[in-house]
């Protein structure tokens, strides 16, 4: 699993070890929703493969890109 995720592969084996010794497999599809506004993050997730991308919603809907991430890195948005 952490040779396919870039940031897991760079750790030190000890350390990989260890946090992989907490991680699960967890299939995700396209629109899943990870974190609601306001709640506290319940997981970490190292992608494998696809992408997440990381929004904001503010008052009246509208959504801001803060980055994507996916098994390689963390992608900030391009400013306009």
């Amino acid at each position: 699993m952490a040779a396919d995720n870039s940031l897991l592969a760079g750790l030190p084996r000890r350390d990989r070890r260890r946090l992989l010794g907490h991680c699960e497999p967890v299939n995700l599809v396209f629109g899943d929703i990870l974190c609601e506004p306001g709640d506290r993050f319940g997981h970490v997730h190292f992608p494998l493969s696809g992408f997440i991308s990381l929004v904001a919603t503010r008052v009246g809907s509208r959504v801001r890109l803060l980055g994507v991430v996916d098994a390689v890195a963390f992608v900030p948005p391009i400013k306009d």
